[in-house]
């Protein structure tokens, strides 16, 4: 399934989609709580509900303390050309996962120590855990036929 994200912008030559981040003004006079600025190494991907808006980012540089999520700032060396106004879908799936038990888990990963196995499963019934996530990763991956690491 299918569902719309928002309009956001891309890199021509890499095809990755700006990110941004938002800065603090508090204490500045006659601005706004915080500056948004565009930032094309962000892991934050900048997305917004209107084309237009998207269009205007890429175009004009909001002035720092005008700067929000709809009009950001630009960084330094930010060329208008190198960037297109995309929209963003995200896709989803229902995938099918199988709930290992603890000593499920125990047994898959420690498969090749088999007594360590049995003393973690006993442990874990007189004092019962969780199990942390790498223990819980390993097992899945295993569960699913794939590498542990």
């Amino acid at each position: 399934m299918n569902e719309k994200m928002g309009y956001g912008l891309k890199d021509k030559i890499t095809g990755r989609l700006v990110g941004y981040e938002v800065f603090s003004n508090v204490g500045g006079e006659l601005c706004g709580e915080t500056q948004t600025v565009l930032d094309p190494s962000s892991n934050q991907t900048w997305l917004v509900d209107d084309i237009d808006a998207a269009e205007y980012a890429r175009c004009y540089s909001t002035s720092w303390y005008n700067a929000d999520h709809n009009t950001p700032t630009h960084p330094n060396g930010w060329d208008p050309e190198e960037w297109v106004v995309v929209e963003v879908e995200m896709n989803t799936k229902v995938v099918e996962v199988t709930q290992l038990t603890y000593p499920q888990m125990v047994k898959l990963v420690y498969r090749d120590e088999p007594d360590h196995a049995e003393h973690l499963i006993k442990e874990n019934e007189e004092h019962p855990i969780k199990p942390d996530f790498y223990l819980f990763r390993r097992a899945m991956r295993l569960n699913r036929g794939e590498s542990e690491y």
